[in-house]
C-alpha cells in the first residue's frame, strides 16, 4: 500500500457546547459557552447563570437542564420563542398545542439536540442559544519549575527498581564466592579413588607391590629413640614423589580409558565398542584378563631430580596393553556437496517488476542447496529436477506446489516447496509462477 493510499489519522472530535448570548436594549449584554453537563439558570437571584430580573421567573429558574448526554429546554407557560425543530422554525405555542413538549407540572419540557437552536423572550430581555464546538484546551504556560531538576521522573522508579535488583544479584555473588570454599585442583593424584572403584567393581586383581629388600636389611638395627618430626623437615606435598602403588594404580585407570577393544588379546575385550559387549556383563568382557602388568619404580621411570623434585614418569602404556587408537578399520563414508542449477520458470506478471521475482528466487539458492545437502547425507546418488508453482500476492507466496520431481525423493521437494513458502517479494509483486525448475545433483 503506498503513502497515499494509507488512512491519514482523523482528529478527535469534541463534545459540542452550549453558547448562549443575552440581548438587552439591542445589545450583547452576555454571552457565554457553557460546559458539557453544566445546568443553565436565569432569575432574579445572585447565583444564576443570567440575571434577568424582570421576566417573571423567581429567584433562579432552570432554563436547560442537562441529561442523557443532551439537555432538555424547560420553559414557563408564559414565556414565548421562536426554536429551529425538524422541519423549519417552530414557534413554542405550536410546539406546545401539537403535544411536542411534554408536561412538567407548571413547565413544558423540550428534549433538544446539538442541531437546535432559537431564541426566548423574557420581556424585553431575549435569549440566543445553540450548540457550537467546543474550544481548544488552552495550552499551560512553561514556568521555571517545569525545568527544576527532580530525583525522580516519570521512569525513575522503574530504572532504579530493576538498577537495584540487579545490584542484590551481584553482591549475593560476591559474598557467595568469598564464603564457598575454593575447588580443589583436579590433579593426577585424585585418580586414586577411581582406580580402586574400577578395580572393585570390574573384580579385578588388585596390584601387590612387592618391593625388593635393601642389601643389609636381616641385619638388625639398633632401635632410636623417635623424635617428633619438624615441620620444616616435611618435604612438601607438591614435591613428594609418588608412590609406586599409587604409579600403578593410575596405570590401570589409564590403560581401561585407552583402550577400544579393537583385538582379542586386549585389555578390555570392545567395552565401550561393541554392542555384544555392551548388552553383555563385565565379567564377560573381562573374559581372559589373567592380570595386569604392574608399573614398579623400575619400569615406572621414576626419577628424582637434584633437589627431591620429581622428574616426569612413563607409565608404560602400548600397544599391546592399551588398544589401537581411533575408530577402526570401517569403511569412510564421503558426502557429496550439493549442486543446483537452473533456477528459471514460467512466469505471468499482472503487477510489479518481473525481475524482483528472479532476483529472491536467486538468493534463496543457498537454501535450496540445504536441502539437497540433507538428501545427499541418506542417498549419495540423489539427482534430478524438481519443479515447483506458486502464486505471489501482494508480496506473498501462496500455494507452492511440487510440479514436478525426477529425484523420486518426496522429502527433498517438499524442503524445496518449503523454501518457496518462505520467500517474500516486493508489496508491489503480484504473479502467478507456473512452474519454476532446479536440476539438482551431488559433486
Amino acid at each position: 500500500m503506498s503513502a497515499a493510499a494509507q488512512p491519514q489519522p482523523t482528529a478527535k472530535t469534541l463534545p459540542k457546547v452550549l453558547r448562549i448570548g443575552v440581548v438587552q436594549d439591542g445589545k450583547i449584554a452576555q454571552e457565554r459557552l457553557i460546559r458539557a453537563g453544566e445546568a443553565v439558570t436565569v432569575g432574579s437571584g445572585p447565583k444564576a447563570s443570567f440575571q434577568i430580573p424582570t421576566a417573571n421567573l423567581g429567584v433562579m429558574h432552570a432554563l436547560f437542564v442537562a441529561g442523557g448526554g443532551s439537555y432538555q429546554l424547560v420553559v414557563p407557560e408564559h414565556v414565548e420563542g421562536k426554536i429551529s425543530w425538524k422541519d423549519g422554525i417552530r414557534d413554542l405555542s405550536d410546539l406546545r398545542t401539537r403535544g411536542e413538549m411534554s408536561k412538567r407540572g407548571e413547565h413544558h419540557v423540550l428534549q433538544l439536540n446539538e442541531n437546535v437552536r432559537g431564541k426566548l423572550a423574557f420581556g424585553n430581555t431575549t435569549l440566543l442559544f445553540q450548540f457550537v464546538n467546543a474550544p481548544p484546551e488552552p495550552v499551560r504556560a512553561l514556568t521555571a519549575a517545569d525545568f527544576r531538576p527532580r530525583f525522580f521522573n516519570d521512569d525513575d522508579p522503574l530504572f532504579l527498581g530493576l538498577f537495584g535488583v540487579f545490584n542484590l544479584i551481584a553482591v549475593l555473588f560476591y559474598v557467595a564466592i568469598l564464603i564457598l570454599p575454593p575447588v580443589e585442583d583436579n590433579a593426577l593424584d585424585h585418580v586414586d579413588d577411581a582406580a580402586d572403584l574400577i578395580v572393585d567393581r570390574l573384580e579385578l586383581p588388585k596390584p601387590v607391590v612387592e618391593i625388593a629388600p635393601e642389601p643389609g636389611a636381616d641385619e638388625p638395627v639398633p632401635e632410636k629413640p623417635k623424635e617428633a618430626p619438624k615441620a620444616e623437615d616435611a618435604p612438601p606435598a607438591a614435591q613428594t614423589p609418588a608412590s609406586v602403588e599409587s604409579v600403578a594404580k593410575k596405570s590401570l585407570v589409564i590403560q581401561a580409558l585407552g583402550t577400544n577393544g579393537v583385538g582379542t588379546d586386549e585389555f578390555v575385550d570392545n567395552i565401550l565398542g561393541n554392542e555384544q559387549a555392551q548388552s553383555g556383563s563385565l565379567a564377560s568382557a573381562l573374559d581372559g584378563v589373567s592380570g595386569v602388568e604392574m608399573a614398579t619404580q623400575g619400569n615406572a621411570g621414576l626419577k628424582t631430580g637434584g633437589k627431591g623434585g620429581s622428574g616426569d614418569a612413563t607409565v608404560g602404556i602400548t600397544q599391546a596393553n592399551a588398544g589401537k587408537a581411533g575408530t577402526g578399520d570401517g569403511v569412510a563414508v564421503v558426502v557429496k556437496k550439493a549442486k543446483v542449477e537452473g533456477g528459471d520458470g514460467d512466469v505471468q506478471t499482472d503487477e510489479g517488476d518481473p525481475a524482483d521475482i528472479g532476483r529472491v528466487v536467486r538468493l534463496k539458492k543457498g537454501a535450496i542447496e540445504t536441502c539437497v545437502q540433507q538428501a545427499l547425507k541418506k542417498d549419495s546418488g540423489t539427482n534430478g529436477r524438481i519443479a515447483v508453482g506458486w502464486v505471489i500476492q501482494a508480496g506473498k507466496v501462496s500455494g507452492a506446489v511440487v510440479k514436478k520431481n525426477t529425484t523420486g525423493n518426496e522429502e527433498l521437494g517438499n524442503c524445496v516447496a518449503k523454501t518457496v513458502r518462505s520467500m517474500r517479494f516486493d508489496e508491489s509483486v503480484t504473479a502467478t509462477v507456473d512452474e519454476w525448475a532446479w536440476v539438482v545433483s551431488g559433486q
